[in-house]
């Protein structure tokens, strides 16, 4: 899949550890196409250099294709770098990739449990939801640490007022401000406030879940507290591997993080699987080419073995002559008939009919008779 240059038409920084992205194509027409969830590479030039690619989610609908939106912290090189970026400068991005979407043909009823900067990738699915004014239920319950630092806080608050089927709650550890409508819920997700915000129903909802590692531990454990089935919970594979292993900073949607190192893992492994898979057809050839050389030296064998016993037998049978007592009966060997090789039949041809050649005789010549005197 090749990359598709972009430039900058915005980079913000909204708060002291989250940046705001909108991109644009460099050529016109030559946009990516995604669903929400998904997530493309990004890499960007260090002088003449490309840089490592990192994946970012898409936060802009899929409708929005003359430009793209991420959301990411800086906490890490790579990001650090990035968002010191300016307008115009070139970006490159590759995808989409992730099975982590919503299908809003599956998905009547909804629940988005996010963290941090875990909100974009459901942050796509809700404006995508209400520019289709669909009718797809969709409840939001996002938590963070501070009510004064909540990613895309205004954006969820004008979607909640468009989109009647769509509900945001906000969970906060520090609530610091009041916005006068008490959308601030005190506190860190629980099975309670799970409870009461749902109403204690959950049936024929599937809960969607995007956040930093211990987040959605507790959250996941919390689903099955509520005797959530397995299969309603969705989440990127990834988020089970932890984020310890990949480098720190990559700070966007912490379930796909490390997913180049995954790619590059998985081709390794591919290429290793498909060299042991020829090793293994070299010996199980060899392994057959031996097994049949040794079944025919066994059967050469037996009919070595087999002749020389024939012989053996004649041999004696000639040599030897047995005087049979008169008053013993001898034992009368019936000897086989020696096997006669028919000579094919000549088959005689009826002779061909050959007609008589003609003798041409000459016809007589005529001789007048000879003439007397008349007297």
């Amino acid at each position: 899949m090749r990359r598709l240059e972009y430039i900058i038409d915005d980079l913000t920084m909204v708060f002291s550890n989250t940046a705001s992205l909108n991109l644009v194509p460099r050529k016109e027409g030559s946009q990516i196409k995604f669903r929400p969830g998904q997530y493309g590479l990004i890499s960007f030039l260090r002088g003449n250099v490309l840089s490592p690619e990192r994946p970012f989610s898409f936060a802009s609908s899929q409708l929005e294709s003359e430009s793209l939106q991420f959301g990411f912290r800086v906490v890490g090189k790579f990001t650090t770098e990035f968002s010191q970026l300016k307008k115009g400068d070139s970006v490159f991005v590759r995808g989409p990739f992730g099975a982590f979407i919503y299908d809003e043909k599956k998905y009547k009823d909804t629940v988005f449990l996010a963290a941090g900067i875990g909100i974009t990738p459901f942050l796509s699915a809700i404006r995508y939801a209400s520019a289709q004014a669909l009718p797809n239920k969709m409840n939001l319950i996002y938590s963070n640490n501070s009510a004064d630092e909540i990613p895309y806080y205004q954006d969820l608050k004008k979607l909640a007022t468009v989109n009647q089927n769509f509900k945001a709650h906000f969970l906060v550890s520090n609530p610091g401000v009041n916005d006068g409508k008490n959308l601030f819920i005190p506190g860190r997700i629980s099975k309670t406030i799970l409870s009461d915000l749902l109403g204690g129903n959950i049936v024929g909802k599937t809960f969607f879940l995007c956040g930093p590692e211990g987040f959605m531990t507790a959250a996941v454990d919390m689903l099955r507290g509520l005797g959530v089935h397995e299969n309603d919970i969705k989440m990127e594979g990834f988020s089970q591997i932890p984020m310890s292993f990949f480098e720190k900073g990559t700070g966007i949607f912490p379930l796909i993080a490390g997913t180049s190192a995954l790619i590059t893992l998985a081709a390794f492994i591919s290429i290793n699987q498909v060299e042991s898979a020829k090793l293994l057809n070299k010996f199980n050839d060899a392994q057959a080419v031996s097994q049949q050389q040794a079944a025919e030296q066994q059967a050469m064998s037996q009919i070595v073995q087999a002749q020389s016993q024939q012989t053996a037998s004649v041999n004696a049978s000639d040599q030897n002559t047995v005087v049979v007592p008169a008053t013993v009966v001898p034992v009368t060997v019936t000897p086989v008939a020696p096997k006669i090789i028919s000579k094919p039949k000549v088959v005689k041809k009826s002779p061909v009919y050959v007609p008589p050649k003609p003798v041409y005789t000459p016809p007589p010549v005529y001789s007048p008779p000879p003439q007397t005197r008349m007297s």
